[in-house]
């Protein structure tokens, strides 16, 4: 029975990116400029919502709203599942690491999706991504991982915090996500995993709660860079501890209904 869940799931996903791919391959030629931003961010999100539904995905979402101009969002990074998910509820743009460029069908749809690419290694290469993003954030939302890499950790790290995204804040509007899932161990792609592998466990699980919750950060322009990076990354670290025990939250709830049906099942038992 897995086995055909997880092969109907790999089935739809691979429909839905190809349909995506072909539908955004076709927006440059038939498109007007001034409707194809808008037309683009209406494909990607209802392809992502789907995608979020196949691979029974629930997302409990609470928080501010995202406002209705561009903004840069800065969230903890736990899993590739942080884009498809975060992509499904507002139009944004992601920062991406260089290696997805070479990636079939994925590194197509990112550089459709005008991701920002960026060299982790190299801190000109940082420098270079950060101004690409000073230019994309006049035109549409950006989602940028400060630790630059995924973590099972329950708060993003403050060593490999990465100060200098905080600098595009100053003329956006900042929001702040805490990502937190259900069952975090196990859907954290991190230490170097294979990509199939892991989705291939991934495609096996029923259903998977994530929670989180977002904030729109005060701005002061009396506030410098150093001090906003500190508070967005103590506020994050807030935000995915309460995302955290919201998860833990959802779990006893699992339990205690899973509890309550076999103390059902037993009753009726008795009653024949």
């Amino acid at each position: 029975m897995k086995l055909l869940m997880k092969s109907w799931r790999i089935f739809a996903i691979a429909i839905l990116f190809l349909s995506l791919a072909f539908a955004l391959s076709l927006l440059r030629p038939l498109l007007r400029a001034a409707r194809k931003g808008e037309t683009r961010d209406r494909i990607v999100s209802s392809h992502l919502r789907i995608i979020c539904r196949v691979m029974g995905l629930r997302i409990h979402l609470k928080g501010d709203l995202f406002p209705k101009t561009n903004f840069l969002l800065l969230a903890n990074h736990v899993s590739y599942l942080d884009i498809i998910i975060l992509g499904s509820l507002a139009p944004m743009s992601f920062m991406a690491k260089e290696e997805i460029k070479a990636w079939p069908v994925i590194g197509f749809l990112a550089k459709r999706g005008r991701a920002v690419f960026v060299g982790r290694d190299s801190v000109s290469a940082r420098v270079k991504a950060l101004h690409q993003a000073k230019g994309l954030l006049q035109n549409e939302s950006l989602c940028i991982f400060p630790e630059g890499t995924t973590s099972a950790a329950h708060s993003p790290s403050a060593e490999r915090w990465y100060r200098g995204n905080i600098a595009l804040a100053k003329s956006h509007p900042l929001v702040l996500a805490g990502i937190h899932y259900q069952d975090q161990s196990r859907l954290a792609w991190i230490d170097d995993q294979e990509l199939v592998p892991h989705l291939w466990d991934v495609l096996g699980m029923k259903r998977i709660n994530v929670s989180i919750e977002t904030k729109v950060f005060p701005s002061s322009r009396e506030t410098s860079l150093k001090e906003m990076s500190q508070l967005a990354h103590q506020l994050i670290c807030r935000l995915t501890e309460s995302a955290h025990d919201r998860s833990k939250e959802t779990e006893c709830m699992k339990q205690r209904r899973e509890h309550s049906k076999l103390q059902l099942l037993d009753s009726l038992s008795q009653i024949r």
